[in-house]
């Protein structure tokens, strides 16, 4: 997705756990920066250090018991935040 976006989730069952790889994309020729967070019904559950173009992915681990959604939002940063492609590589969600 681009640099500020978001997604929305529905669980539509219980689930357990969010696992990904968040990176600004390669494609970007390392410009742009950004911020990854992971929301669920009650606010932020996870956020990102800024991520810069050519910097290495961080993973995700996030807890999203009790969770009915959860949303991945993605904030650019200054300067030419706007320019980045931001991916939630091999997004996981465990349910049981």
């Amino acid at each position: 997705m681009h640099a500020r976006g978001s997604v929305t989730i529905d669980l539509n069952r219980r689930c357990s756990s969010y696992r990904a790889l968040a990176g600004v994309d390669d494609l970007t020729l390392g410009v742009g920066a950004a911020r990854f967070s992971v929301y669920g019904d009650g606010g932020r559950l996870w956020r990102s250090p800024v991520l810069r173009g050519r910097g290495k992915a961080v993973p995700v681990q996030v807890g999203i018991s009790g969770q009915k959604t959860i949303r991945l939002v993605v904030e650019a940063e200054k300067p030419l935040g706007g320019l980045a492609l931001a991916d939630w590589a091999r997004s996981v969600i465990s349910c049981g």
